[in-house]
């Protein structure tokens, strides 16, 4: 199972993220890093994981504010055996396609900010991913797109935001919920991970992977744990 470390940004720190409310998120406090400057954290998290993939919300886009290109630009040329996966915000084809072209990784585009799912069947070969997001058992996004998966790239985000930093482990009964929907995508759960123990028992559910953030940074998953850079 592939374990993709997680770096929130907002104003250009990085915040702990916490249940989805944004407007209360706090600088990243960390046992691998005594600063929440992105560069800092981001060498760190190589540095103690060894991983090739690092996911990465810009969330200064995704609330609709100025996205935070430079930093991502220099993010990208400071570490680029680092492959991406971004979510900064993405609602419509012109967002996609801009950021396409800035080459920064694969693209996430998070169904909290569409308005519409038309334009999706025009990229179904980019290899983008979808995070279909979720908050206290709301479906954030147009229902069309969660009722029918024709649209669904091969990777898909379980993203339960109240679930975030929280101590509640992930969101089993989603999980199963989007599997059956479309059985055949690589599935990942993204919110809730605390320990070896709630990755073994994705593993066995035949989850692909997960995005974690609080349990690396507070200790709980460390090095040992198997998936790191796959």
């Amino acid at each position: 199972m592939k374990l993709i470390p997680v770096m929130d940004l907002m104003a250009g720190q990085v915040v702990h993220a916490r249940r989805g409310e944004r407007d209360h998120y706090q600088p990243m406090q960390s046992t691998l890093c005594p600063s929440s400057a992105p560069e800092a954290i981001l060498q760190a998290l190589i540095a103690r994981f060894r991983c090739a993939i690092v996911y990465i919300a810009d969330l200064d886009a995704i609330r609709f504010r100025r996205p935070q290109l430079a930093l991502l630009d220099q993010l990208k040329s400071r570490f680029p055996d680092v492959r991406f996966w971004l979510d900064a915000g993405i609602s419509n084809d012109e967002d996609f396609h801009d950021l396409q072209k800035r080459d920064l990784g694969t693209l996430v585009i998070g169904s909290e900010n569409l308005a519409d799912t038309a334009w999706l069947a025009s990229i179904t070969k980019h290899g983008w991913v979808l995070s279909l997001d979720f908050k206290h058992g709301h479906f954030l996004g147009p229902a069309a797109l969660l009722e029918n998966p024709i649209h669904w790239p091969h990777r898909v985000l379980a993203m339960n935001l109240a679930h975030v930093g929280g101590d509640c482990g992930p969101d089993y009964p989603l999980l199963d919920q989007l599997r059956q929907r479309q059985p055949h995508c690589a599935l990942f759960a993204a919110g809730g991970v605390r320990d070896q123990e709630d990755l073994i028992a994705l593993e066995k559910r035949g989850i692909a992977g997960a995005l974690v953030a609080t349990a690396l940074h507070n200790g709980k998953i460390g090095a040992t744990s198997a998936g790191f850079g796959n």
